[in-house]
């Protein structure tokens, strides 16, 4: 049983390696004209502290994390459509 979890542990290890890779910090000034809008209107009341670009599944999207009363908030924005956003709840900090 304990080299099923040895297992499982490497496998996790690669694939979070993989996403990891896979996204590049960036800054606000490098953001699509179209993004940095929506950027900018989803983060009003937001205080932004990273932006990140990740390529998935050929597609490329830009990542902004931001503070939001007291929680952290990713949102994802597609390079192609600005109104394709994904909003999700991060529970680390900066």
């Amino acid at each position: 049983m304990k080299t099923n979890h040895k297992i499982s542990l490497v496998v996790s290890l690669v694939l979070v390696a993989s996403a990891l890779a896979e996204e590049k910090k960036i800054k606000r000034s490098e953001l699509p004209t179209g993004v940095e809008k929506t950027v900018a209107e989803q983060g009003k009341r937001a205080t932004i502290r990273a932006f990140s670009q990740a390529q998935e599944n050929g597609q490329s999207w830009y990542k902004a994390k931001m503070l939001v009363n007291g929680q952290w908030i990713r949102i994802a924005v597609r390079r192609s459509c600005s109104r394709d956003i994904s909003v999700g709840r991060d529970k680390g900090s900066a």
